[in-house]
Order: C-alpha cells, then sequence, then structure tokens
C-alpha cells in the first residue's frame, strides 16, 4: 500500500468523472484514444483504464518515493520472459519513445509509468470457487512456479528476496514495538533453516489472489507482478492460500488439498508444506504489518477527506 500522504495526492486530482488531469499528462507518452482515460483504484499503484483503437489497456504509476525505476524494469523483464511461455500474462506496452517504462516529471512530482495489456477473460469470486475451479487454481500456480524454475537466474535475480522484505520491517517498525521484533526474529531464524533448491526457491509472484486473475474456462491469465520476489515457492502457495488456512483447522478447508492437487499436476510440491504454510503466513503478516505502518504518514488532526481518514482508522487499527 502506497503512503496515504501520496495516495491523498494523487487523488486530489480526480474529478467528478474519474478524470485526472496527471493522469492525463502521462498518458502522454502512449497512444491512446483521446478522453478514454479513467481512474480504476490505487493500492501499492495508481491505475487507469483506457482504450487503444477501443482495445482496453491499462495503466500503471507510482510517485518516485514509492517504487525505484529499476526494480520496475527488472518486473518488465520478468513479463516478457512469460511472453513466449503457457501462460497469459499482463504484458507490457512501448511508450511512444520505445520504452516499457517511463519517469514522468509533472507538477505534482515525478512519477515512473507503465502500461499493461488488459488479460482476457472475467474475474471470479474465490467464496464460490467449485472444486475444479480450486484444482484449476493450484494448476494456474504450479504452471507459473513450473516456468519460474526454467527461468535465467540473470532475470530473477534482479528482484527483491525474502531478506530485503524482512529487512524492511526491521528498519520500518521501531524497536520499542518488542512484539513484532521478537516475532521477526523467530521468522528470521526459522527461514535462515530452509534449504534453497532449484526446484525449492526461485522467483514467486507474490500475490496470486483472485483479484489479480482473469479466467476463460478453466484457463487463469494472471497480471500485477509488481510484487514479484525470490522466495520458496511454498510461501506462494501460503500467501495465495493465507484466508482459506485461517478459516480452517489447520488447514482443513477442502479447498486447499484441491488447490495443491492442481499445483502437483503441474510441478513438484513441497512434501514439507503442511509444516511451512504457518510459518510462512507470520512472514507474509510481519511484512503486511511494515508496510500499514510505513503507509499511516498523515496527521489525523488536520483536515483531510472523509475516504482518507477511512483508510487511515483501518490501517493504523491494524498496526495496534
Amino acid at each position: 500500500m502506497m503512503k496515504l500522504s501520496t495516495m491523498k495526492k494523487m487523488v486530489a486530482t480526480l474529478n467528478e468523472n474519474w478524470q485526472s488531469p496527471l493522469g492525463e499528462k502521462i498518458m502522454e507518452l502512449w497512444e491512446h484514444d483521446p478522453g478514454s482515460l479513467y481512474y480504476v483504484r490505487s493500492s501499492a499503484n495508481s491505475v487507469f483504464s483506457f482504450t487503444r483503437q477501443g482495445v482496453r489497456r491499462y495503466l500503471r504509476f507510482n510517485d518516485e518515493c514509492e517504487r525505484i525505476r529499476a526494480s520496475i524494469e527488472a518486473e518488465m523483464d520478468v513479463l516478457l520472459y512469460l511472453r513466449e511461455q503457457s501462460i497469459r500474462a499482463g504484458q507490457p506496452v512501448k511508450s511512444r519513445n520505445g520504452r516499457y517504462v517511463e519517469e514522468v516529471p509533472t507538477q505534482w512530482g515525478t512519477f515512473h509509468a507503465t502500461v499493461f495489456e488488459a488479460v482476457e477473460g472475467n474475474q471470479i469470486d474465490d467464496e464460490q470457487l467449485t472444486e475444479e475451479q480450486f484444482v484449476a487454481w493450484g494448476r494456474g500456480l504450479g504452471r507459473l512456479h513450473h516456468i519460474f524454475k526454467q527461468m535465467p537466474k540473470e532475470t530473477s535475480e534482479r528482484r527483491p528476496d525474502w531478506r530485503n522484505h524482512l529487512e524492511s520491517v526491521r528498519d520500518t517498525v521501531p524497536a520499542e514495538e518488542e512484539a513484532i521484533h521478537r516475532e521477526l526474529g523467530l521468522v528470521l531464524h526459522w527461514a535462515e533453516s530452509l534449504e534453497q533448491t532449484e526446484d525449492t526457491y526461485g522467483l514467486i509472484h507474490y500475490d496470486f489472489d483472485m483479484d489479480n486473475q482473469h479466467w476463460v474456462g478453466d484457463d487463469v491469465g494472471v497480471f500485477d507482478f509488481d510484487e514479484c520476489a525470490r522466495y520458496w515457492y511454498a510461501a506462494d502457495i501460503a500467501f495465495t492460500l493465507k484466508d482459506l488456512w485461517l478459516e480452517g483447522t489447520e488447514g482443513a478447508h477442502p479447498g486447499i488439498q484441491q488447490f495443491v492437487r492442481g499445483y502437483a499436476l503441474e510441478t513438484s510440491v513441497d512434501p514439507l508444506l503442511p509444516e511451512q504454510i504457518p510459518w510462512f503466513i507470520r512472514m507474509y503478516e510481519l511484512i503486511l504489518y511494515a508496510d500499514l505502518y510505513r503507509s499511516v504518514d498523515i496527521d489525523p488532526t488536520s483536515d483531510h477527506p472523509e475516504w482518507l481518514m477511512g483508510l487511515n482508522c483501518i490501517a493504523d487499527a491494524s498496526v495496534r
């Protein structure tokens, strides 16, 4: 999640029709149908939809304080590798200047921007998945991991890893929050004990939720690779299934078994997965805590829009 102050600055540029002069300024660098750019959402990124010759595409940008250009360029290299593989992944589109990533100075600040093709298909509500769909969901992640296992190391190694994420927790959360730092020490010690092999460790999507997928039948198309990082493949399974795991008793939700069964149709499953999932969920929650802590950067006593104060209360409550 971006800093709330950054989100406030961007959302303040929107008019009543969900259009933005900031978005239009950035959009000048890509071919598009005039007047077709509309705001979609802000979370880790600001996202707008638009059309080019009637075809849907998406503009994504970040304030330079949120993400460095090199990290975004490394993400583009991952997507370009996937372009030639047996999976549907949202592909980047070159700007008028022939670049996938543009650095755009504006009166609101400097932003890093990218454009993506839309992934064909429809979103599915994960609360209404059938047994066959759970299998297909797992198979989609298994196929992605199988492809990642073949990826050249020079492509994946430019992305962050689990140590970078845990170091960010250490650097972000004040030392006075002793319970968080104790938990961090336990999780770090556990992670350092894990073996890293080509079959168990590599690039993961990190956010393989239904919100980042479009389905055509049982075929899963995936997008939003901006969080992809180097972890154990089991971590991606844990992050994807965390809500189901916590809902059940020690992973008893039937969807978990169906998901893993589908995953195993495409690539190997670590036999220690059941033991690892709770630990990886603890790791995820530490990282999320630090992200939320960082995002809460507005003065609650100042005058802010109601929607922003609502987000601030939710984020603040999550880290208290």
